[in-house]
């Protein structure tokens, strides 16, 4: 077998390390280093993590796969701080922009603001789902450094969706003298 060929039988495994996925109901991240993420953008002077995850002057990305067993309802709060803001010349301050992406929803913000605490869901369907996450931001006053957005306290949490509504099965019944069924309907 060839070098190529051995590549594609091994790519898929390699794709899956990249991408950097968990398995859990829950889990935190206080951002003291990247562990368990993947730098997608690394704009500017990169993405900085220590003790907060903090984007520079270039778009910026982090994300990873949450694995999700069963149907449910994904929530990732995380704090975070929009007021580290700068201005060119005299000018007002420029707000920075950031977004928060869990699935196919996305929160975009460039509102400058304190420490606030953000929430964004999405609904999985099928069981053993993986639900990505990302975390990005830009700094719009473009200086050299790190004074984008700051994000902290990650936190993602899994909740079972309810099960559908049960549905009363009809009954079958069987002719005893035949051991045929004989469907009955039953109506709710």
């Amino acid at each position: 077998m060839g070098r190529s060929a051995r590549w594609l039988i091994f790519a898929p495994a390699a794709i899956l390390a990249f991408t950097s996925t968990a398995s859990a109901s829950t889990f935190t991240d206080n951002f003291n280093n990247l562990t368990g993420w993947t730098v997608i953008r690394n704009g500017g002077n990169g993405v900085l993590a220590n003790g907060v995850i903090q984007f520079s002057y270039g778009w910026g990305e982090v994300r990873r796969g949450v694995l999700v067993s069963e149907p449910s309802t994904v929530t990732v709060t995380v704090q975070v701080n929009n007021s580290v803001t700068n201005s060119i010349g005299w000018g007002a301050p420029i707000a920075d922009t950031y977004e928060i992406r869990v699935g196919d929803s996305v929160l975009v913000s460039d509102e400058i603001h304190g420490w606030r605490t953000v929430t964004v869901t999405t609904e999985t369907v099928e069981p053993d789902q993986v639900v990505w996450i990302s975390l990005a931001g830009i700094d719009n006053g473009f200086w050299a450094g790190w004074y984008g957005t700051q994000m902290d306290d990650l936190s993602v949490s899994l909740e079972p969706s309810a099960p559908p509504a049960d549905t009363e099965a009809a009954p079958i019944e069987t002719d005893p003298s035949t051991s045929v069924p004989v469907s009955t309907t039953v109506e709710a």
